[in-house]
């Protein structure tokens, strides 16, 4: 059973979700069919196997074949993690039975892009003017 990791934040921009892992300081962009599935699984464990069935059953080879790479790769890149079944509930029947349908003619997810936040926190953290804290110790260079 996989989550979607917890520490992820998402915005929808355009046809878009870009997601940030703010712990491992990546963003992604994925395209509408990949947000969609990272969106369902709120709160939510599900089995990918038990989901996606088997080659030639609900999805065709193509299909399934699409969505098994698309989820290994999401779990390769840590957006998608083990669940601990203790925290989380599995996908109940009916949100299994929706997403299966949904799947069935969705378009094939994309992860679109990828890129690596650096420096961040000490790119916006001493601008003065942000607020008080801010300008404390402010940076020349801002």
């Amino acid at each position: 059973m996989i989550i979607r990791n917890p520490q992820l934040a998402w915005r929808e921009i355009g046809d878009e979700t870009v997601v940030i892992d703010l712990d491992a300081n990546w963003m992604y962009g994925l395209s509408p069919s990949a947000g969609y599935l990272l969106r369902q699984m709120d709160d939510c464990a599900l089995d990918p196997q038990h989901l996606l069935g088997t080659p030639g059953g609900t999805l065709d080879h193509e299909r399934h074949s699409a969505w098994t790479v698309f989820i290994d790769e999401l779990i390769e890149c840590g957006l998608l993690v083990a669940a601990d079944l203790g925290q989380v509930r599995p996908l109940d029947a009916a949100q299994r039975s929706a997403l299966q349908e949904w799947i069935a003619t969705a378009s094939s997810p994309q992860l679109l892009w990828r890129e690596e936040i650096r420096n961040f926190g000490q790119s916006g953290a001493f601008c003065p003017g942000q607020s008080a804290a801010c300008d404390a110790n402010p940076d020349p260079s801002c």
